[in-house]
Formats: C-alpha cells, sequence, structure tokens
C-alpha cells in the first residue's frame, strides 16, 4: 500500500508541475485531475526517449527521480493550495478506487500476488526485465530465453515493460519486472480514474460530486476493468486513460478566441504522443474521439467555429508527431502487420475465443457489461449469479439509454459522438468480423463513456424520485443497485 500511495502522489504532483509548466487553467480545479496523465505521459516519454538514445531503464532512474522530484516542487505550492480547495473526497475516491478493485493483490501484497494466469504479461516481464540492463540491443537474447523473448518484438509496444522496469524499485526489487506488475496495474487504474473525473469537469457533465463519485468508482470498479485485470493488458491499462484526458482537453478547448488554446494544444500533443510507444492500435480510436469533441461546438454554434477547431487540431497534431519522432520509423513498419492480424479471418486471431458471449444473442447484457470472466461459455442451467447478472445487465442497459436521453437534452454532443463511433466498431467487430477480442477492446476504451451516461441515467432517476416524495425508495434502489453491482 505504501509503494501505491508514494507512486501515486509522485505522479500526481509532477504531472501538477506540467500543468503550470504549459500554463494551464481549467475551470472547478478539473486540472489537478489532469495531472496524474500528464505524469504519466512525463515517464512514458523520457523512458522511451531514454532508451532510443540507448540508455537502460536502470541508468535512466537516475534521471528520471530527479526530474519527477523538481517538477512536483515546481507545483507544490499550487497543488497544495488547491487540493485544500477541494478537498479530500474525490482524490481520495480516485486514489483508493484501484484498491477496491484489486482487493486481493493489496491483501496479500500488490509486489507478491499472481494476479490473473493469462500469459500477456510475460511479455511485458520479459520486455522490462531486459530494457533494466540492455535498452537497444539484441545481442542480450543470447544471454538468457526470457531476453530472446523480449527481443522479439525489437522496441515495438516496450513502454510499458520499460515502466515495470522503472517501478521496480517500489516493489522492493529493482530491475525485477515480475514484482512492480501489482503496482503497475493499481497506478494505471488511479490515472485513468482521474482522467474520467477531468473529463466530467471540463465538459462540464455533473454538478454535484457525489454525482462525480458515482462517475468514476463504476468506471474503474466494474466487469471489464476487471477483465482487464484477469488477462492483463497492460498496453491496454496504459492506453485507456488517455480517451477521457484528451477528450476534456479538446473539450475545455475554446480554439483562437482562448488566450491559451497554444498551450493547450501543446499538452493536448504531449498526452497523444504517449500511445505511439505503447499502443498505437489506439491511435485511429482517439483521433475518432477527439474528432467528434472538435465538432461539438460547430453543431451548437454553427460552421464559423469550424476553423477554430481546427487550428487547435493542427498544431495538436503537430505537437504529438514532434514527441514522437522517435518512434515513428519503426512504427510505420510493424503497424499495418499488427493492426492486419486483427481482420484476417483465416488465421486464429490474438484472443480469439476469450470472450464468446459477445458472439452471442443469448445473455448479451450480461456479456456486454463485462459480468462473464473471459472463456466463460454462454447458456446452460441459469444459477443465481445468471439471474442476478441479467437483472444488473438490465438495469444499466436501461440506464444506459435513459442518460444518453439526458445527454441529448443538455447538449453533450461530443461525448454522444464519441460513444456512438466506438458503439459502430463494437457492433463491426461482433457481427460482421465476428471477433469477440477486439470488440472487448472497444467496449473497453468506450467504457469512460458508457459510464458517464449510465451515471446520467441513474442520477435522473434518483433526482425524479427524490423529487416525487419517494426518498427512501430512491435511497433503498439506490444502495440495493450498487450492492448488487459491485457484488457481481
Amino acid at each position: 500500500m505504501f509503494a501505491h500511495l508514494v507512486l501515486c502522489t509522485a505522479c500526481a504532483a509532477a504531472g501538477f508541475g506540467l500543468v503550470r509548466l504549459f500554463g494551464l487553467e481549467f475551470r472547478d480545479r478539473a486540472g489537478l485531475f489532469l495531472a496524474p496523465a500528464l505524469g504519466a505521459a512525463l515517464w512514458t516519454l523520457l523512458l522511451c526517449w531514454g532508451v532510443f538514445a540507448g540508455l537502460g531503464v536502470r541508468t535512466l532512474s537516475f534521471v528520471l527521480w530527479p526530474v519527477t522530484l523538481c517538477l512536483a516542487a515546481c507545483g507544490l505550492r499550487r497543488l497544495l493550495k488547491t487540493l485544500r480547495e477541494e478537498g479530500a473526497a474525490l482524490p481520495l475516491c480516485v486514489l483508493f478506487a484501484p484498491v477496491l478493485i484489486m482487493a486481493p493483490f493489496f491483501l496479500y501484497g500488490p509486489e507478491s500476488f499472481a494476479g490473473g494466469a493469462f500469459p500477456d504479461r510475460w511479455y511485458y516481464i520479459a520486455d522490462g526485465r531486459l530494457l533494466w540492463e540492455w535498452p537497444r540491443t539484441l545481442a542480450a537474447a543470447a544471454h538468457a530465453p526470457l531476453y530472446d523473448y523480449a527481443a522479439g518484438h525489437n522496441l515495438y509496444r516496450f513502454a510499458s515493460g520499460a515502466l515495470l522496469a522503472f517501478f521496480s524499485p517500489l516493489a522492493g526489487s529493482p530491475g525485477d519486472s515480475l514484482a512492480a506488475c501489482g503496482l503497475f496495474q493499481a497506478w494505471g487504474l488511479f490515472v485513468f480514474g482521474g482522467a474520467c473525473l477531468f473529463f466530467a469537469r471540463t465538459a462540464k457533465l455533473f454538478s454535484g460530486r457525489l454525482v462525480q463519485a458515482a462517475y468514476v468508482l463504476p468506471a474503474v470498479c466494474s466487469g471489464w476493468v476487471l477483465n482487464l485485470l484477469i488477462v492483463n493488458n497492460y498496453d491496454n491499462l496504459s492506453a485507456l486513460a488517455c480517451f477521457p484526458a484528451l477528450a476534456g482537453m479538446v473539450a475545455s478547448s475554446a480554439g483562437e478566441k482562448d488566450p491559451i488554446w497554444a498551450r493547450r494544444a501543446l499538452a493536448a500533443g504531449f498526452l497523444a504522443a504517449a500511445p505511439f510507444f505503447f499502443y498505437p492500435e489506439s491511435l485511429p480510436l482517439l483521433a475518432a474521439v477527439c474528432g467528434c469533441f472538435l465538432l461539438e461546438p460547430v453543431l451548437k454554434e454553427g460552421v464559423a467555429r469550424i476553423r477554430d477547431r481546427l487550428r487547435f487540431a493542427l498544431a495538436a497534431c503537430c505537437a504529438a508527431l514532434a514527441f514522437a519522432a522517435s518512434n515513428l520509423k519503426l512504427l510505420a513498419g510493424r503497424y499495418i502487420a499488427h493492426m492486419g492480424l486483427g481482420f484476417d479471418a483465416s488465421v486464429l486471431r490474438p484472443g480469439e475465443g476469450y470472450f464468446p458471449g459477445l458472439l452471442q444473442g443469448m445473455g448479451l447484457p450480461v456479456s456486454y457489461f463485462g459480468f462473464r470472466p473471459p472463456f466463460q461459455p454462454v447458456g446452460g442451467a441459469a444459477g443465481g449469479f445468471e439471474i442476478a447478472a441479467a437483472i444488473c445487465g438490465g438495469l444499466l442497459a436501461a440506464s444506459l439509454l435513459a442518460g444518453v436521453v439526458v445527454l441529448v437534452k443538455r447538449g453533450q454532443w461530443g461525448l454522444l459522438l464519441s460513444l456512438a463511433a466506438l458503439m459502430t466498431g463494437q457492433a463491426l467487430m461482433s457481427f460482421y468480423f465476428s471477433y469477440d477480442y477486439g470488440t472487448y477492446k472497444l467496449i473497453l476504451f468506450a467504457w469512460w463513456a458508457a459510464a458517464a451516461c449510465i451515471a446520467a441515467g441513474v442520477a435522473a432517476a434518483v433526482r425524479a424520485a427524490w423529487k416525487r416524495g419517494f426518498k427512501s425508495a430512491a435511497v433503498a434502489g439506490s444502495g440495493a443497485f450498487v450492492l448488487l453491482y459491485f457484488g457481481l
């Protein structure tokens, strides 16, 4: 637990220092919740630049930790002032939500709990161990089968492994990336929770802190996040926070009329550069989400606003490409090959068969909201779990639809268009490509938006019941729903 607190505090403090250096200003102290994502991008980019320069993570650690401390000191006074104004409730909610979903890790110790048995994490572990010592050479592959396994990708999607190695001293075993796995997962969920709250505030989704907490807790503590932890998709975990963080950055920009629009574009480019290193396959989806939010003021105020938005988008894209320049040459040669694997039905595609319920109509609400673990078959006798999961899935589906209606009335077109685009991709993956693992990825990357709609729908229902005098029913119904959801 202590290592988790130290890591998350250092990441948030360094990120808040970047908020100050970029000169960013946000309403309702939203910058406090953007800070973890900026800190994560800082560590990712500096580690990857250093590895491309031929330095091992062990050497880079002696640079990154002093840089982190300097940035934290730069924004410390302003950070403490913002925390006093904000209060402790929501920051603690973001900090301890990963502890709730990862309770077995923290019960037995994140550095020693085995976690999910799926093999993906062994690539990240091997990559982290290799990058700790020998960053840019394949000669190390001859020394041990572990290094030979890690050298197979040769610096493609290596950021998660580098972060594991970077975190390993906090896990008590410098260089032992296996010991840092639980710490890395908890930190990634902390960054995701902060990004969700940042988006909620910049997009003006929810006015009350209780509703904001009701958004971030189910977003982090959800069936799909639990499945993500089970299958050990560390790159997907790293990319998860980029969607709400970049959506919030675009939503907060007023384009040319904003006096600091160029600074916002630079910060957005800094955030967008990180996925080039840890999960480039997410870049088209990120571009689609950002495009939806760029269109929002055009839909509200007319075509005259498109020029301002395009200028912001162009500046952010140029900044992202500049920050990711060291990876572009390598990325160009491998990106198409990796993407093609997911669309070639003639071969066994990566992860195919993990979530068969996403390809079948029977029990789809149960599968769609993440209540089925990997490889669980669909059908057979309906036990108590299936009945409870079907009830909860139906309630979540109804809340999602009600939230869409509420957000349409509020004019939250960026969020709704993003969700519609990602759900269209989910339908194509399920019913055209018959690729359940691809559907899972798209549901996962859309979960921040779906959770926002669900929170809006539940809040509207509770508020309506409260106004009509059904206060006891509203409280009891909300409590029962929460217990059922978290119990499943």
